[in-house]
């Protein structure tokens, strides 16, 4: 099985965006994005003829703002090829997706509540249309009565069985987020239960954030209970975490007290530009899942890998 996943890509910034074309050469059968699927902060909305703030806007006008962000990034053309080619297409939300850049729990609050709702109820729509193979399901206006917000909002984290041996479980680490876990602890419960139900298989894990964060960057921590975790049931269970957030590709062994390891593939910057460029990252992953072998690769802009990462299954550790 052969699996795409990349994240953060600004349809603002990068109205044409190739690599999706690159992606889809590689024939995945199922698209993970990572998060920061859309841009809020970066290209600053137009009110009354000036740019302002996107903390600024009312519910009703980030709505919209918002809106025209998911509506024109599912119709650039080579990502609407892709999404139309691909059977199944899973995204979660980070940042920049959920409200705003490095959202903290304590902005949560009921300044903003009602857009999170608003946020829920859009990523709902795009999720439907990614997993319909169909950007013309998204709703095609903003004031259209399925992108109506629930109350409460409901759960983003969900898990998919996508071959009898391999599920894929997408997280959240925004909404859930507290200065001790990014996790907490009802989606740590959901997602060990959905984990333990399936204990021969090759579990991934869809996270918008790196484990181990590096200098000015953030994750789940070097000494968060959510690591501990996760690194409890990686001795257990075959485990390897998909991320994003960061704007560079990267993987990581992360060894375990048993002999075994907990794996990372990072993929992050589809299209986002990088200091003193022009050009977008180009940056994704592929994910070959063969019955005894792993094998990911990353890319950016290049048909060659930058990085490679190999499996073996039985033993679930690093090949040389």
């Amino acid at each position: 099985m052969k699996i795409a996943f990349t994240s953060c890509f600004n349809i603002r910034q990068f109205p044409s965006q190739p690599v999706w074309g690159r992606v889809l050469a590689h024939q995945p059968q199922a698209v993970v994005l990572l998060g920061d699927s859309v841009y809020s902060d970066w290209t600053k909305p137009i009110v009354n003829g000036r740019s302002v703030s996107v903390k600024t806007l009312s519910t009703l006008q980030f709505r919209h703002h918002m809106h025209a962000l998911y509506h024109d990034q599912l119709h650039e053309p080579y990502f609407s090829a892709l999404v139309r080619a691909v059977p199944q297409s899973f995204a979660i939300w980070d940042d920049h997706d959920f409200l705003w850049n490095n959202v903290k729990p304590g902005e949560l609050g009921p300044s903003t509540d009602e857009k999170i709702h608003v946020s829920w109820a859009l990523l709902k729509a795009f999720r439907q249309a990614l997993a319909k193979s169909d950007p013309d399901q998204f709703p095609p206006s903003a004031d259209d009565p399925a992108l109506n917000p629930a109350s409460p909002v409901q759960p983003i984290w969900a898990s998919h069985v996508l071959a009898h041996d391999v599920v894929l479980h997408l997280c959240d680490t925004r909404s859930s987020s507290s200065p001790s876990s990014r996790l907490g602890l009802a989606q740590r419960t959901y997602l060990e239960a959905a984990i333990e139900a399936h204990p021969s298989a090759v579990h991934l894990i869809a996270s918008g954030l790196v484990l181990k964060p590096g200098f000015l960057q953030e994750g789940w921590g070097e000494d968060s209970e959510d690591l501990h975790w996760l690194e409890d049931l990686g001795q257990r269970h075959r485990i390897l975490v998909l991320s994003g957030d960061i704007h560079y590709n990267k993987t990581s062994v992360h060894a375990l007290a048993n002999q075994r390891s907990l794996f990372e593939a990072t993929a992050s910057g589809a299209a986002v530009k990088p200091p003193l460029t022009i050009r977008a990252t180009g940056n994704y992953g592929i994910l070959d899942i063969q019955a005894d072998t792993i094998e990911v690769q990353c890319f950016s802009n290049s048909i060659k890998p930058q990085d490679r990462l190999r499996i073996h299954r039985p033993t679930w550790q690093a090949l040389t």
